[in-house]
């Protein structure tokens, strides 16, 4: 299997990793990101308003006839709290290529809500809260019903599937 340069290794060893990178995919479950809480600052196009959005969330007229909102540290709790129904929470980070893919998923999901509520938590302005509920990889949906996690799934979701997991 040697060529007369002695390169003939080169093309079993991509296959190889190849196969592993593929292998790895599969076991991180469909269309997910690995979460990387760790990273000391988002990339500067991504980042995000600071929390005070989030802060805004909570008037009460909001939190009447807003079903999706974002939330971070210091007010997720009582998001959780408030919500009348079903809370999916979305743990999400803006480079995330799934992630965009399902925002807005979610907001024509939280546009036809009744009951519930749709919150979002970016993971890497909030990793504290990923590391409290074990995200790994990102998006991942958590649902919770008076406050206690009910469901669980990662990766990208139709909106079929979103609706299945508001039931």
């Amino acid at each position: 299997m040697s060529s007369p340069n002695g390169s003939g290794w080169v093309t079993p060893m991509m296959l190889f990793l190849a196969g592993g990178l593929v292998f790895y995919g599969l076991s991180r479950g469909p269309g997910s990101c690995p979460a990387n809480t760790s990273r000391s600052q988002p990339p500067a196009a991504s980042v995000a308003p600071p929390s005070t959005q989030a802060t805004d969330t909570l008037s009460a007229a909001t939190r009447k006839s807003t079903p999706l909102v974002h939330a971070d540290e210091s007010n997720f709790d009582e998001i959780l709290r408030q919500a009348d129904g079903l809370v999916l929470v979305d743990f999400y980070a803006d480079w995330c290529g799934p992630c965009q893919k399902l925002a807005p998923v979610l907001d024509r999901v939280a546009q036809d809500l009744n009951d519930g509520r749709i919150v979002k938590v970016n993971v890497d302005h909030n990793p504290q809260l990923a590391s409290r509920y074990d995200v790994k990889s990102i998006p991942t949906l958590l649902v919770f019903d008076d406050g206690q996690i009910v469901k669980r799934s990662m990766g990208f979701h139709d909106e079929g599937e979103i609706r299945r997991l508001l039931q």
